[in-house]
């Protein structure tokens, strides 16, 4: 399989509006890879999750896997421990201010084409990193040219701040993983906060260290 080029942007926050607007747009819904995007969706975008919805939801949904079971408690209290456990996966812990817990949580998804996945990261401080990955091209002017168009899109469609691009580029679990300069290609734009006299003034992009690169 040849590598990834991967483009992400930095939100602030974790608004409900704009991570739907990511899934909507980009995230193959009915077939994501990941089970866990059903909860997700229910519980950082819609805000349904709660015990009684969680539980009827899942049972709903999953009436072709547990039909098997003709006592309707039975239905309900497996439902009930593994809509636990799925949400359970994507709940992290941190106040309901949207503070961030003790360690970062990813989705990894199957996207629309041309894209090869969708990518979703809660980070540890409370904001949100979105991204897109695509085959990384073979040229490095092309690659490059390819990372600035992925980023700069995105930061148009989510208004975000920052964004930065690079091949097989993890997405960043909180700002200092943001600032990591291996693997990055591409990046412009300055996280909300920062303090200017540590970093550099410019806002404009710029290229990353050829250590780490592929070519």
């Amino acid at each position: 399989m040849p590598p990834c080029l991967d483009a992400y942007v930095w939100l602030p926050d974790r608004a409900p509006e704009a991570l739907g607007r990511f899934i909507d747009s980009y995230v193959n819904v009915d077939d994501p890879g990941d089970e866990r995007l059903h909860a997700f969706t229910r519980t950082h975008v819609l805000g349904i999750a709660n015990d009684t919805d969680d539980v009827l939801s899942f049972a709903n949904d999953t009436d072709h896997v547990l039909s098997f079971a003709n006592d309707t408690d039975d239905v309900l209290g497996i439902a009930n421990d593994t809509e636990d456990k799925v949400l359970g996966e994507s709940r992290l812990s941190g106040g309901s201010d949207g503070s961030g817990g003790d360690d970062a949580f990813t989705l990894y998804l199957r996207a629309h084409a041309p894209h090869y996945q969708a990518i979703i990261t809660f980070t540890r401080d409370g904001a949100t990193v979105l991204g897109l990955s695509v085959d990384a091209p073979d040229d490095l002017p092309e690659a490059l040219s390819q990372a600035e168009r992925l980023v700069e899109r995105l930061r148009r469609q989510f208004t975000a701040p920052a964004g930065r691009a690079g091949v097989e580029l993890p997405p960043a679990g909180d700002r200092t993983e943001w600032h990591e300069e291996a693997q990055v290609l591409f990046r412009i734009g300055e996280l909300p906060g920062e303090d200017l006299s540590r970093r550099r003034s410019d806002t404009g992009p710029r290229r990353g260290r050829r250590r780490g690169r592929p070519w």
